[in-house]
């Protein structure tokens, strides 16, 4: 599992997402996606995603710096 997630990358930024346990989430700090993970697959279509993934990633920036602050994983 841990090394699928290694290769995976967000489609609409191309960079490395991680894999949030919390949530069963593969979050892009990129593109500030989270991406759902159904029946132990990850679901990495941006047209699928509602403003929900958008605005779950978002919560978890500080609102001081800006910065990612991820929950724990």
């Amino acid at each position: 599992k841990e090394e699928l997630i290694d290769i995976l990358i967000c489609p609409q930024s191309k960079q490395p997402v991680i894999y949030v346990e919390r949530s069963q989430e593969l979050w892009c700090k990129a593109s500030r996606l989270a991406y759902p993970i159904r029946d132990e697959i990850p679901i990495l279509l941006v047209e699928e995603l509602g403003n929900s993934h958008y605005l779950k990633f978002n919560r978890f920036l500080s609102p001081i710096c800006g910065k990612f602050v991820p929950p724990d994983f």
